[in-house]
């Protein structure tokens, strides 16, 4: 549509320079709105928020964007953590299939997530009032949202429940298998914002060429995540 705009424009340019210049007008935009989706969805591959601030911001952004009915509300319990990039996306994209399950098919009035920090895992829950579901005839069936989730949990080592029964709603739980944090045993300095972090109390832990750096808070990690070089000794 673009190429064609552009050419009756130059084709109009000396007898119909007006036209020419709506057209023109028109190509740009065409092109203004071509930018804009192709960073939307470049940010859906991996959204921005996910790497700057972690899984549960992000994860807030989503729910903020979804549709107002069902409502759903977010829980958290345990002391939030950051988890490497690849398990916080891929546990952000559990949690957008199962909540688009929840709008499609669930016919539900309320949606629920939670988001349990364990001690070397991540528990995912999320569970609506909605019509309910036979587990096995779905998974027989061919289900791709069910086969997605046990195929992206089994990736990383983890496990998916479902409980649901026709007329009882449905609870999906989701279990991701958490490399844990490491500490440093001595003072060490934050390399993004030179922060000074005691023993045993960082945020989050990267390793580097080989070197362990530690964060003082999800910000930091996420933007050495983002660019080690930038701040790596």
């Amino acid at each position: 549509a673009v190429a064609q705009r552009l050419d009756r424009a130059g084709r109009a340019i000396n007898a119909e320079p007006q036209r020419a210049q709506t057209l023109v007008g028109d190509a740009r935009q065409d092109i203004a709105a071509t930018v804009v989706g192709l960073r939307e969805i470049i940010a859906d591959l991996r959204p921005p928020a996910l790497d700057e601030l972690g899984l549960v911001p992000a994860l807030e952004l989503v729910i903020a964007r979804l549709p107002a009915t069902p409502p759903v509300r977010l829980h958290l319990e345990g002391t939030v953590r950051r988890l490497d990039p690849d398990r916080e996306l891929v546990a952000l994209r559990m949690v957008q299939e199962a909540l688009s399950n929840v709008r499609r098919h669930a016919r539900a009035t309320r949606a629920e997530v939670r988001l349990s920090f364990e001690g070397h895992a991540l528990r995912i829950t999320v569970e609506d009032d909605g019509q309910g579901f036979v587990p096995r005839e779905e998974y027989e069936g061919g289900h791709w949202g069910l086969v997605g989730l046990h195929e992206r949990a089994t990736r990383f080592g983890g496990s998916v429940a479902i409980d649901s029964a026709p007329g009882a709603g449905t609870r999906i739980q989701i279990v991701l298998p958490d490399h844990a944090v490491v500490q440093p045993s001595a003072e060490v300095i934050d390399p993004v914002c030179h922060a000074r972090i005691q023993p045993d109390s960082a945020y989050g832990s990267a390793t580097y060429n080989d070197i362990d750096y530690f964060f003082c808070c999800p910000v930091c990690q996420g933007a050495f995540q983002r660019d080690p070089a930038r701040y790596a000794a």
